[in-house]
């Protein structure tokens, strides 16, 4: 993924003269929450379970304006987002001895694993913003496509047999998509973004999903 961070800094670079005529910067920060799937990494109700799923988030590149009437407009966005940092951690039992239904493990003595993972999303963002001006104030509605490299690392100790396995999501770029609501004043935009993460069905990630808050500054 730094690939991505190192070729959007190029590309801001290389383009830095014409900034103030044809787009601006836009940095931003917020909280993201990813959703996940009980029972895939971590177990509910299951022995010493721990998870975090929200964790800060960061995005910054460009907003290129398309076409703008007085009331309305179309902008585009070209913007790199790391979705933050994800973690789990339980001794869990084997799926045939775990209820999803009743959130609980179904026999406790049998022997299961020791289990921590963790993780993050990050991406480009490459969208399409439809707004709307109203007294100052701008609202707006984007959808695009978000490319993405999914990131989790599971180590797991097997009580049964003394072994200690390691597992690892292929992080592969994967075509992943965004969609959010924005409001904005003068350079202030405060915005909830969704991210569908579509993840290897090979030792997938634990998350399927995240939403974002951001506050972003444009510049």
């Amino acid at each position: 993924m730094k690939k991505f961070a190192i070729a959007a800094i190029f590309a801001a670079s290389a383009i830095n003269a014409h900034a103030d005529s044809w787009f601006q910067y836009e940095a931003g920060i917020g909280i993201n929450h990813y959703w996940t799937t009980n029972g895939r990494w971590y177990q509910i109700n299951s022995p010493e379970n721990d998870t975090n799923f929200t964790s800060l988030a960061l995005k910054a590149g460009v907003q290129i304006p398309l076409y703008e009437r007085e009331d309305w407009g179309v902008r585009a966005h070209v913007d790199y987002v790391h979705l933050g940092h994800t973690s789990t951690h339980c001794v869990c039992t084997p799926d045939a001895n775990y209820s999803l239904k009743q959130e609980r493990v179904i026999d406790t003595s049998v022997q299961g694993a020791n289990l921590s993972g963790n993780g993050n999303a990050q991406g480009v963002i490459l969208s399409l913003e439809y707004f709307r001006k109203w007294r100052g104030l701008e609202f707006g509605f984007e959808g695009g496509l978000f490319p993405y490299r999914p990131s989790f690392d599971v180590g797991a100790y097997w009580y049964e047999n003394n072994t200690y396995h390691t597992y690892h999501t292929p992080n592969a770029l994967r075509l992943g998509g965004m969609i959010g609501v924005n409001v904005s004043y003068k350079q202030l935009t405060v915005s909830v973004d969704h991210f569908i993460l579509p993840t290897p069905s090979n030792n997938p990630a634990v998350y399927n999903d995240a939403t974002a808050l951001f506050l972003t500054y444009k510049f």
